[in-house]
């Protein structure tokens, strides 16, 4: 059985939603949505580690997932995808030689979408259904031509396959032809924030090891905002103290100083894109009106009876 490398914490109420279908081998799309750095390459991963334990320890349902995961952010276009998933399916064909028998023809087949379709019903038939994984769509997005016409002949896939996607932003607003889109309007969209405090908290005190305590944790907690990103970052800032042994002899609240330095400096980046991401919001959201409502917010939280009619573009966008 394939191990992580590491635990991996929370989304849970996004795993539930989406996995019982795509080990069950249903058809199911699905878009996840999410800032820089809010860890939807990492869930992307997991979902495929889970897809593929699940294949290999004799899945109890008569499908097997067959997990190919995509970088489109690696793609030089579109078209380019079609290869990318032809050779992945041949590989998987390849595991099913005694009942796909035509397996070797299709891999040797010039790639296109006609063929990827044969192989996958071939891989059908010999129960292992398809768990299509694309991180970073949104950027191989911005580099077609017709986006559109991509998404609908991706979506004719999707009767059956499961799909799921990345996007830094909801895809209709990638680009107003995309609004029609089959595959954007038939997809179930999962909106990732920060991680759920439970799961904060674990992934806190997995970190710290022998140097947790409750108080610490509690600390870091709050510094960290519940980030995903501050929090992968806190492994890395720990390591650079282990060769020192610093974190063995330091407990509790000796490690504050430097972790609160190490998270400003890394929370940096995470800064620098919310800024730049207020200050060029989408089309429809008028900038004065939200800066009225971000500077609104930081005053603390505001009732639906007080939110002005003008802000609600801004709000539903937030």
């Amino acid at each position: 059985m394939s191990q992580e490398p590491s635990p991996f914490f929370g989304r849970l109420p996004i795993l539930e939603r989406i996995m019982p279908s795509l080990l069950a081998g249903r058809p199911a799309s699905f878009v996840l949505v999410g800032a820089r750095l809010t860890g939807k390459s990492a869930l992307l991963r997991h979902i495929e580690t889970r897809a593929l334990a699940a294949a290999e320890d004799g899945h109890p349902a008569p499908w097997r997932p067959l997990p190919v995961r995509i970088d489109c952010a690696l793609l030089d276009s579109p078209q380019t995808l079609w290869p990318r998933l032809l050779g992945a399916l041949a590989a998987g064909a390849a595991e099913e030689q005694g009942r796909c028998s035509q397996a070797e023809f299709f891999a040797g087949e010039a790639h296109s979408q006609q063929e990827c379709r044969r192989l996958i019903a071939e891989l059908s038939s010999a129960h292992r259904s398809l768990l299509l994984l694309l991180d970073n769509f949104d950027q191989l997005l911005a580099r077609s031509i017709k986006p559109a016409e991509f998404c609908n002949e991706l979506y004719t896939l999707t009767a059956t396959i499961g799909l799921v996607i990345t996007s830094c932003k909801p895809l209709y607003d990638l680009n107003s032809s995309l609004a029609g889109a089959s595959l954007v309007s038939n997809s179930t969209q999962l909106f990732l924030g920060l991680l759920e405090r439970t799961a904060a908290l674990q992934w806190i005190t997995f970190e710290l090891a022998e140097a947790a305590d409750s108080e610490l944790a509690a600390e870091l907690l709050s510094y960290s905002g519940r980030h995903p990103f501050l929090l992968h970052k806190l492994g890395d800032c720990l390591a650079e103290l282990a060769p020192l042994g610093l974190t063995e002899q330091a407990t509790g609240h000796a490690l504050l100083p430097f972790l609160r330095l190490r998270f400003a400096e890394h929370g940096r980046p995470l800064f620098l894109d919310q800024w730049a991401l207020l200050h060029d919001p989408p089309p429809g959201v008028s900038p004065q009106a939200l800066s009225k409502l971000v500077e609104r917010l930081q005053r603390g939280p505001l009732g639906v009876e007080a939110v002005d009619g003008e802000w609600l573009p801004a709000l539903n966008w937030l």
